[in-house]
């Protein structure tokens, strides 16, 4: 019986997959606990629908990832701090991946999540940073901050 699987059903198939399986497994077990449909010719279009549906989604990401790359990349997007600095020259505090996501978005406008800027360790010297962020799995751009000292 040929069925397509709902869900990720380890060593049989994976969700969106269309399969030959015995029928009592489908019956029993499969359709029943509902990880897989009947591969009707109504069940395949619908799923064939879902797939483009993902793909232009997955798409429509991808472009909107490359488009803040190419907004990060300007030479105008450079994120400014103004930070106390102790007599050692090190912050007296640090800059946070946070605290650059936020900056981002109040002065350029430009939203990018937190966790997607790869800082091992918050900055804490003065001087120009190049923060790399992973956009998408395709995707990676730099972010310039620029720190300077408060008189």
């Amino acid at each position: 019986m040929k069925v397509i699987f709902t869900q990720d059903v380890k060593n049989q198939g994976k969700r969106g997959e269309i399969k030959e399986v015995p029928d009592g497994y489908a019956n029993n077990f499969l359709i029943k606990n509902k990880k897989a449909v009947y591969a009707s010719a109504e069940n395949v279009s619908k799923l064939h629908g879902q797939q483009n549906l993902e793909a232009k989604k997955t798409a429509e990401i991808l472009a909107d990832a490359k488009q803040l790359k190419i907004q990060l990349a300007s030479a105008k997007t450079i994120i400014q701090f103004s930070e106390h600095v102790g007599p050692d020259g090190r912050l007296n505090g640090s800059v946070t991946a946070k605290e650059i996501a936020e900056q981002l978005d109040k002065q350029f406008g430009l939203m990018v999540d937190k966790r997607k800027l790869e800082l091992p360790q918050p900055i804490k010297t003065v001087g120009l940073h190049e923060i790399p962020a992973k956009l998408h799995t395709q995707v990676s751009a730099t972010i310039k901050v620029n720190i300077s000292q408060i008189n």
